[in-house]
């Protein structure tokens, strides 16, 4: 709107205004009837599908915006998932990466952490909470997660990448049967294949 904000927050109304208008185009992705209002100093939203599983829809097109990344536009509709669903694992796990990928370590960590404790055969609930842990400097622990993912699932790539990307720094030689792992499975990945040269500096044995 061509107003300033210091006029905005100081008429309730007018402030009303945009933000019910903010929080109904969100919710137009999935389809169906969304309303918004202020009131009481809440923002009180309602969405009604016109067809399928509501918690599916709001997911999936919570993950169509992250995929573009837009973050701004998936927050607020994954928060709300998980106000309604706080022991989903995907509510969990895809809210806990974006705001790992904020930088916001530590509501990220909670939200994995809690993800590891009601999911712990998930593979992607240890690599998850690793990539944060890795981001807020506590790289010992993030290997474990790591470790662990990869003992669920020995072909998890990412848990193999990223856990070398980590041990490599000090151990190459721990770190390469990581790196051939996630090589193996993830072959056009350009990150993979940048630490890959970065860590090999003698050809690979042929056969």
């Amino acid at each position: 709107m061509p107003i300033s904000a210091e006029a905005l927050r100081a008429d309730a109304d007018l402030m009303a205004q945009p933000v019910s208008r903010y929080y109904t185009e969100i919710l137009c992705g999935p389809g169906g009837t969304a309303n918004a209002a202020v009131a009481d100093g809440a923002v009180h939203v309602s969405w009604y599908p016109q067809t399928g599983e509501p918690r599916k829809l709001l997911l999936d097109h919570a993950l169509s915006l992250l995929r573009r990344g837009n973050y701004r536009q998936a927050d607020p509709i994954l928060q709300s998932l998980l106000a309604r669903f706080p022991d989903d694992p995907q509510v969990l796990y895809n809210y806990g990466m974006m705001l790992s990928d904020q930088r916001q370590a530590e509501p990220a960590a909670r939200l994995l952490q809690h993800l590891a404790e009601i999911a712990p055969e998930h593979s992607h609930g240890w690599t998850a909470p690793g990539v944060a842990l890795s981001r807020a400097g506590q790289r010992p622990e993030a290997v474990r997660a790591f470790q662990r993912a990869l003992e669920i699932d020995p072909a998890n790539a990412y848990a193999a990448r990223n856990a070398t990307a980590i041990i490599s720094e000090t151990n190459p030689a721990e770190a390469r049967p990581l790196f051939e792992k996630a090589v193996a499975v993830l072959k056009d990945d350009q990150q993979t294949l940048a630490g890959l040269r970065h860590l090999h500096v003698e050809p690979w044995p042929q056969g």
